[in-house]
């Protein structure tokens, strides 16, 4: 029923800047900055043309028949292999309003722009049918008037799509940057709330750090963060607190913290946001990062962690994970409750499950020094990664989605968060005998080490439909199948610089760029994806940084990554967006570099390529395929 529901729902969605075929990409030209686009359309009307013209568009603006006003661009033309092929004609936008003196009397732009430069054929323009008061191109570059309902030997038309007003959007690429200690953002439990964490409060014992995900509609919450009252405190909601609650009973003596980062996951209360919680998890994961150095001496032998992330929050606790080990304090377990980054872009690019996993020994069955356990439960948004780690998939209780409205969420919402429900009970009803969830942690004992890959509810009686209550928290053995990650190929990425704004170095043959401090600097550029293309990756590295300086990437005007220089610092990093979600065809790539606080930030962006699922011609993972990527729009 998901695959089912995502593939409606893939239907309904439409991307941005969708222009169909790719092989009838526009042409730009650097002088004007405008696009020219030869549209094949054998025996059509200039009315026709005109009347098409007006349903396209490049970039988000809609194009015109095409007008040459001087020699070099009737010469970008032809240098462009543009003319039209031998013994066919193509309209363009010059015409004669009625009335006007014949043969050559008052001819005009559709764009209304002056009439000061012709190239007509020899002997034209005739007017010889009578009536010939539109304009064609001929294969030899030259000007023929003909009438406006004439199709014969006519082989198409010209599009013109006019640069963006680019200076009118930079506005929209300065963002409000991440402010406060990144302490202020952890919460302690003392049994019935969560309270403030002092620098280096933490020395010892067992520490439980809880990363909540995606926070649609949560606007009242970030007023009541700005007005200085913890976020964590007005809105992690009752499943959080009962987690906290559970672990702090069947571990007495432990230490449970809860990561806020609300002000970055909120968005509109719509499952089509996601994407801007996303595109704020690599910045979340530096901040419980730089929180947990802060809150905890992890020079002490006796402090053992474990990070609990659910949704997007699973992405956060890995990269905090990946920070953490960077500086040599690597946490012992990470437990993944429904987390939509498994398996949803493929293992070369770095995303936060496969960066983690990658890069640090990880064994499910047994922990050595320096490792991390790592358990992965799923039952909506996730799946196993395979022999990595301990996977337990959830056959969730709750009725199926709605068909019929696949917007409507309430259903996904109740699916997404039964992991994070599941876990919780398990740990509060089961025994250490006999015991999954948190019992399997190594900050309780060495029951894991025994443990298998791959493991399953068994609750469902699939002759009646009915869930048996009492088998809820049991589980066998999996099947050990795991969906497999597509086979992936890289390409350079196909893309043109636009248009830069602030003090912006260029290197256009290798497509990368130095931005340096012009509170905001922006670099805007087009790039072309193809069908089976799933994500962007790319290199950053911050040359100079201080406070207050962020870099973000946007594609078509909405932010997809966030990286905060005093988080990231000087260090080479590679980052992924996920672009599985857009439509096939050019789009805009904006990145920016923004500061409010010390002079002198500059970071260079390189490396962009471009990664493609190799097609599987299997129906099954098809529908898979198309349910992963509707997960990446709404992941939480």
């Amino acid at each position: 029923m998901f695959q089912q529901n995502a593939a409606l729902v893939l239907i309904l969605l439409v991307g941005i800047c969708s222009t169909g075929d790719l092989a009838a990409a526009p042409t730009y030209w650097l002088a004007n900055g405008h696009y020219y686009e030869r549209i094949d359309d054998a025996n059509v009307t200039w009315n026709d043309a005109y009347a098409d013209v007006a349903s396209r568009s490049w970039l988000g603006v809609q194009g015109h028949l095409m007008t040459i006003t001087s020699s070099a661009e009737q010469n970008f033309l032809a240098n462009n292999s543009l003319l039209p092929p031998s013994g066919k004609y193509w309209w363009f936008g010059g015409y004669q309003p009625p009335s006007s003196p014949e043969p050559a009397g008052n001819w005009q732009w559709v764009t209304g722009e002056t009439w000061s430069y012709a190239n007509w054929a020899s002997g034209e323009p005739n007017n010889a049918w009578s009536g010939e008061d539109r304009l064609q191109l001929r294969p030899d570059g030259k000007w023929n008037d003909l009438g406006q309902n004439w199709s014969q030997d006519t082989g198409g038309y010209y599009v013109e799509y006019p640069v963006p007003d680019y200076p009118a959007q930079v506005a929209q690429y300065v963002f409000t940057p991440v402010t406060g200690p990144a302490i202020n953002r952890l919460g302690k439990w003392n049994g019935t709330s969560f309270e403030a964490v002092g620098p280096g409060s933490i020395t010892s014992g067992n520490v439980h750090v809880l990363v909540h995900g995606w926070a649609p509609g949560t606007t009242q919450e970030i007023e009541d963060a700005k007005n200085g009252t913890p976020a964590w405190d007005t809105w992690v909601g009752d499943k959080w607190k009962e987690l906290a609650d559970t672990i702090a009973s069947k571990d007495p003596g432990s230490t449970v913290l809860m990561f806020s980062w609300v002000d970055m996951s909120a968005t509109e209360d719509s499952p089509l946001c996601a994407y801007k919680s996303q595109a704020k998890v690599n910045t979340a994961g530096g901040l419980l990062a730089s929180a947990l150095e802060q809150a905890c001496d992890f020079s002490s032998a006796s402090l053992k962690m474990q990070v609990i992330g659910h949704s997007h929050g699973a992405a956060v606790a890995a990269k905090a994970g990946l920070e953490l080990a960077k500086d040599g304090n690597a946490i012992q377990q990470l437990t993944f409750l429904d987390s939509p980054e498994n398996g949803l872009i493929p293992s070369g690019p770095r995303n936060m499950m496969s960066d983690y996993i990658g890069s640090t020994t990880v064994l499910g069955q047994q922990i050595l020094d320096g490792t991390t356990f790592v358990d992965n439960y799923y039952a909506c948004a996730g799946i196993s990664h395979g022999d990595i780690e301990v996977s337990v998939e959830l056959d969730s209780p709750y009725e199926s989605y709605n068909i019929t409205n696949p917007l409507d969420f309430s259903m996904f919402s109740k699916h997404h968060n039964y992991p994070l429900e599941w876990y919780t009970n398990a740990t509060q009803a089961m025994t250490w005998e006999d015991g999954v969830a948190l019992y399997w942690s190594p900050l309780l004992g060495n029951q894991y080490i025994d443990l298998e890959t791959s493991y399953e509810q068994a609750w469902h009686n699939p002759l009646t439909g009915e869930f048996i209550p009492t088998l809820e928290y049991s589980l066998i053995s999996g099947s050990g199948d795991v969906i497999g990650i597509p086979d992936t190929l890289y390409r350079d990425l196909r893309a043109e610089s636009l248009y830069a704004e602030g003090t912006v170095v260029i290197d256009a043959d290798n497509f990368e760029a130095t931005l340096t401090e012009n509170s905001p600097a922006c670099w805007h550029s087009v790039i072309v994806v193809d069908e089976n293309d799933v994500c962007l990756e790319f290199a950053y590295q911050f040359l100079e940084v201080g406070d207050g300086d962020e870099l973000g990437i946007w594609i078509d005007g909405e932010l997809r990554y966030l990286a905060v220089g005093t988080i990231t610092g000087t260090d080479l990093e590679t980052g992924c967006i996920d672009i599985s979600y857009l439509d096939p065809g050019t789009h805009l790539l904006s990145i920016a570099l923004h500061s409010t606080g010390e002079a002198g930030c500059s970071f260079r962006v390189s490396d962009f390529q471009m990664v493609s699922e190799v097609p599987e011609p299997s129906v099954v993972v098809l529908l898979i395929a198309g349910f992963m990527s509707i997960m990446g729009l709404r992941r939480k």
